[in-house]
């Protein structure tokens, strides 16, 4: 394999008996995946930065990061190696295997040598100071306070004015790709899921006073999707491209708990409370037949994941142990919304229709009945849908879809549309987002642009490039 740097997709290249090792092919795209969640240029740890071959040569406060010639003399090798491991710390992070910590040796004891092309860009956090061609937006947040939007970039994320009026903030990362953003309940933490394709994928948890990052966590081999924070904050569940969900402490970047229940790419996630009061009153009525499997117990903890494999599935947070299915398996689902008052869920997908399920189950499945958390089926979309949003108070839910310019409003009570916005161009709309106050929606796609729209008229108001952008020529 290649690492083609030119289009900024980093493959790992396997090793080969007979050839030199590769520092930029082969150790690099290692160092990248296991170490740089704490050792890059935002969170140098040690005082060491992994992302590029002077950073790792110069080392940290323990001194020089290898010595050519001799493995058995490096700081590096001293960290990597072991059972267990002195690194990674704390279980925070993918530990090197066997044959990598060999394969690193080796390239030590062959000199160590630089081959990073010329042209390559060696460090990892590289958003440009201008962008010559704008990039395809695929996640969009406002902060609780209604005061900030948050706006995914190419290797970092920005802080816009929530009028979309001026930029207040980027924070750049490791990551190429962002492709979800989250803000915890109070304000405080802004968590990102993305990664670099065919490399790693990366959690973003940043502290926002202090525009610091304070946790970066690396997992699996490629992007990672759909985050989203617990009620109090204190965790934060994502999907990934290894078919899993997962879920972090916010307080130290702890990995939690991996969730095994689907058979394809993990794309959303959201957390609820079983036992709230509608699902209480469904399973009091008169007739109604309870599944004592699945009997209300207020206050758990439960999460919602949404998968290519076509299936919602409700999860205990706490245990892992899996609940139901919430739906009647369909088409591949690509992305997921909370109702906020906790109880419904709305998912959408290759097949072009938004759905909305009740999450917990009050009555026994029966034969001929797969889909009896059904609430409501909306109309059919111009294309597969990719987005979808809440209004704060629920009554609106917002879609967007892939190859197509428009967004669309309905009503979450009847399913009536009630408006249709002019969306992104030229290849549909990727993140939408509600304001706190329920007065404005944002949208973002393909095109490169934020359009903030009235959500009570459905008239734009305002739309910007979220980047700074190169003077055209």
């Amino acid at each position: 394999m290649l690492l083609l740097a030119a289009c900024g997709l980093l493959v790992w290249s396997p090793p080969d008996a007979d050839a030199p090792v590769s520092f930029y092919r082969q150790i690099r795209p290692l160092l990248l995946r296991h170490c740089q969640g704490c050792h890059q240029p935002q969170r140098a740890l040690g005082q060491l930065d992994v992302t590029s071959y002077a950073a790792l040569k110069k080392g940290g406060e323990s001194g020089e990061g290898f010595a050519p010639g001799a493995p058995e003399d490096s700081v590096l090798m001293d960290f990597i190696k072991g059972d267990p491991p002195r690194m990674p710390k704390n279980g925070v992070g993918i530990p090197f295997s066997k044959e990598q910590v060999e394969l690193i040796a080796r390239w030590i004891k062959e000199g160590g040598k630089d081959d990073t092309p010329a042209t390559a860009t060696v460090t990892a956090a590289a958003a440009p100071q201008v962008y010559r061609q704008l990039p395809v937006i695929t996640a969009l947040a406002f902060a609780p306070d209604g005061q900030t939007l948050a706006v995914s970039g190419f290797h970092e994320i920005l802080l816009h004015q929530a009028d979309g009026k001026g930029l207040k903030a980027r924070l750049g990362g490791v990551a190429q790709r962002i492709e979800s953003i989250a803000f915890s309940p109070d304000g405080e933490v802004l968590a990102a899921a993305g990664g670099t394709p065919g490399l790693f994928g990366e959690i973003q948890l940043w502290d926002l006073p202090k525009k610091k990052l304070k946790h970066s966590v690396t997992l699996t081999h490629d992007c990672l999707y759909g985050v989203s924070f617990s009620p109090d904050g204190t965790k934060v569940a994502f999907g990934a491209a290894d078919n899993t969900a997962r879920l972090l402490q916010v307080k130290d970047g702890r990995p939690m708990m991996r969730i095994d229940h689907h058979q394809d790419w993990v794309f959303g996630t959201a957390f609820a409370y079983s036992g709230g009061a509608a699902t209480q009153n469904r399973q009091q009525q008169p007739g109604a037949r309870e599944n004592v499997a699945l009997r209300v117990e207020g206050g758990k903890l439960h999460l919602i994941t949404v998968s290519r494999d076509r299936a919602l599935k409700l999860t205990e947070a706490d245990t892992g142990s899996f609940v139901d299915d919430i739906n009647k398996l369909l088409e591949g689902l690509r992305c997921l919304a909370l109702h906020p008052a906790g109880e419904w869920i709305a998912c959408g997908g290759d097949d072009a229709i938004p759905r909305l399920y009740q999450i917990f189950r009050t009555r026994a499945r029966v034969m001929m009945d797969e889909d009896l958390n059904l609430v409501r089926a909306f109309e059919r979309q111009p294309g597969p849908i990719t987005s979808l949003a809440f209004s704060p108070d629920g009554s609106r839910l917002a879609v967007g879809c892939a190859g197509t310019s428009e967004v669309r409003i309905y009503s979450t009570q009847d399913g009536q549309r009630l408006a249709v916005l002019p969306g992104p161009t030229g290849g549909g709309t990727y993140a939408l987002a509600f304001h706190p106050n329920g007065q404005t929606v944002a949208a973002a796609g393909h095109d490169g642009w934020v359009r903030l729209y009235s959500a009570v008229e459905g008239k734009l108001v305002h739309s910007f490039v979220p980047v700074p952008q190169a003077d055209a020529k």
